[in-house]
This record gives C-alpha cells, sequence and structure tokens, in this order.
C-alpha cells in the first residue's frame, strides 16, 4: 500500500457512491474498501506529523516564515 494509491481509491470510491444506480451490496462493499483506505491515509498522515514534530523539537528543521519572500536575482 502506498499512500497516494490509496488516496486516489478513495476518490475513485467517492465518485463511484455518487452513482445513484449503485447496487446496495456494491455500495457496501466500497464503503468497506473506502474505511480501510481512510484509516491506512489516516495513520501514514498521523505517522508524518509526529514526525515532523519531533524534528521541529530538535531543531533540526525550520519552518519558512510565510510572509517572507525569498527572491533571488
Amino acid at each position: 500500500m502506498d499512500f497516494r494509491t490509496e488516496m486516489q481509491k478513495l476518490e475513485k470510491i467517492v465518485n463511484d457512491m455518487k452513482d445513484e444506480n449503485i447496487d446496495i451490496n456494491e455500495a457496501l462493499k466500497l464503503y468497506d474498501e473506502g474505511i480501510k483506505s481512510y484509516e491506512f491515509c489516516k495513520k501514514v498522515l498521523e505517522e508524518a506529523e509526529q514526525k515532523i514534530e519531533v524534528l521541529n523539537e530538535k531543531g533540526e528543521t525550520e519552518c519558512p516564515d510565510k510572509n517572507t519572500t525569498d527572491l533571488k536575482q
């Protein structure tokens, strides 16, 4: 599993479930698949957030100031 693939799966599932003619069994199957993809993506994002917090606490990374522009001419 990889994050990008699972996000693409989620997008497709959402679009497929918007179909008014979808069979209830197919909708349930898609829902189950969507929950699994969602949980995977959520876990990946939470782990990334934790790593960023640890790095910031150690002073190993700096978040750029949003209001600063670095223009090199």
